[in-house]
């Protein structure tokens, strides 16, 4: 789950839902959300489309931000919502 500052930093402490959003992980990945979590809408499944470089990855990858890694953290985050036309991302593309 996020923490209180984490999701601020995400919305402005305002509730807010992803879809059609670009989002900037934790590791400066670029991704689309695929699907929100049900409980948690700070941890949505999303397509991962950039690498930490920014350039384009050849077949995206879909991750749970969720799920957690064998020392118990998160290993995707989301960090902040990025306006898809600044990046050039067309996010329903992706679904």
């Amino acid at each position: 789950m996020a923490s209180e500052s984490e999701r601020q930093t995400v919305q402005g402490g305002h509730a807010k839902s992803f879809a059609e959003e670009a989002l900037r992980l934790s590791g400066d990945e670029l991704a689309v959300v695929t699907a929100e979590h049900p409980t948690d809408p700070f941890r949505p499944q999303v397509k991962i489309l950039t690498d930490r470089t920014g350039a384009m990855i050849e077949e995206p990858v879909l991750a749970n931000t969720w799920e957690r890694d064998s020392r118990g953290e998160h290993p995707y985050a989301v960090v902040e919502a990025v306006d898809p036309e600044s990046v050039d991302i067309d996010p329903l593309k992706f679904l």
